[in-house]
């Protein structure tokens, strides 16, 4: 008799959960559809982009900036995006029209520095950067990258001066600032 009461315990226990989990589910979904500001929009696009879900993530960013178009962290937060999915063209306008509403957005400076880079147009990539540091002058990761723009160009002195000034502002960096040195021997 204790072996049945225990098994109904278990079931009546099993479908409170479930019944809960729907409960949160339905009220999760209308709640979604209810939605009348863009923070909300936002807080889902974060979501979205943290699960992996892109696209959806792409389409919360745009229905918020659709209620607050001068929004650069959105902006910022959709050009990430793009970037991550090699859409560099829209990444770079999206990064550039945070700019335009902040011309002190640091992490738009910094993306669009990196896009540059990785795109090996390094003149460009040194703009973003340098402007990062005009912005951040105490983090170390605009020299870090200024650093090895010099490497690709072959600039070796000046590649040593930023890697250098990258590992002093933040040591946590040492051994792979270490690791780039090595390579300008």
């Amino acid at each position: 008799m204790k072996g049945k009461k225990f098994f109904y315990i278990i079931i009546i226990m099993y479908l409170t959960t479930l019944i809960s989990t729907y409960i949160f589910v339905n009220n999760y979904v209308i709640a979604k559809d209810n939605i009348t500001n863009s923070n909300d929009y936002y807080n889902l696009g974060k979501q979205s982009s943290e699960e992996g879900n892109y696209d959806n993530a792409i389409n919360y960013y745009k229905k918020a900036l659709e209620l607050e178009p001068d929004n650069e962290n959105i902006l910022y937060d959709l050009g990430s995006i793009y970037a991550f999915q090699n859409k560099n063209d829209l990444a770079i306008e999206t990064f550039k029209l945070a700019l335009k509403i902040n011309p002190n957005h640091f992490k738009s400076c910094n993306h669009l520095g990196y896009i540059y880079l990785i795109n090996d147009n390094y003149d460009l990539a040194l703009e973003y950067y340098e402007k990062a540091i005009q912005i951040a002058p105490e983090d170390s990761e605009p020299y870090f990258n200024i650093g090895i723009v010099y490497k690709n160009k072959g600039i070796k002195d000046l590649a040593i001066k930023y890697l250098t000034k990258a590992k002093n502002l933040n040591p946590d960096l040492t051994q792979i600032i270490n690791l780039q040195l090595d390579k300008l021997k």
